[in-house]
């Protein structure tokens, strides 16, 4: 049986790699600007420093969240290199960091699998992760259902709130598991 994560069949060259991941930053800042327009926050546009060994160091975007009271969030790239993604942000806050992924491809990360069966060869796929419906950026939530969440505005409120730490665990995790739809 020979295991394959999608990524890896494709030979996309570094330049072209940190080209695509840096396209989608800029548009996840956007979006995060136009989500959060009317809720009171302030945003402020910063570049910070990647290093990877397939790249080297390079610049990519990335936004600080305050409100009244001051920094309530960031949003920092971590990199476009991460295994069964196309790239990885961290919100982080005072309290704690939530990872988002880039998912390139509807469906997400898929684990492809050849069993022979006599002289023939089977290929089965299986998805990862539930809910990648199409591109985007997606949350993970809950690590045992493998079940993916594609930002909106409700899904970065909470998450911003868990990160800054100004509700409880317990009430954190029942909101953000209630945005979670089962199948």
């Amino acid at each position: 049986m020979t295991m394959l994560l999608n990524e890896e069949q494709v030979d996309v060259s570094a330049e072209e790699k940190v080209r695509v991941f840096i396209e989608a930053l800029k548009r996840l800042c956007f979006q995060i600007k136009d989500l959060l327009k009317d809720t009171g926050y302030k945003i402020e546009e910063a570049e910070v420093d990647i290093a990877e060994e397939r790249a080297g160091t390079y610049k990519a975007p990335s936004l600080t969240i305050y409100d009244s009271n001051g920094k309530v969030a960031s949003i920092v790239p971590i990199g476009a290199w991460i295994i069964a993604a196309d790239g990885r942000v961290d919100i982080k806050g005072k309290f704690s960091s939530e990872p988002l992924l880039l998912f390139r491809d509807r469906g997400g990360p898929v684990i492809e699998t050849q069993e022979k069966v006599g002289d023939q060869y089977e290929t089965n796929k299986k998805y990862i992760f539930k809910g990648v419906d199409d591109a985007g950026w997606y949350w993970l939530g809950s690590k045992v259902r493998s079940r993916a969440q594609k930002l909106n505005k409700e899904l970065l409120l909470e998450l911003i709130s868990l990160v800054r730490g100004s509700k409880s665990n317990k009430e954190l995790l029942l909101d953000l598991l209630s945005l979670v739809k089962d199948d």
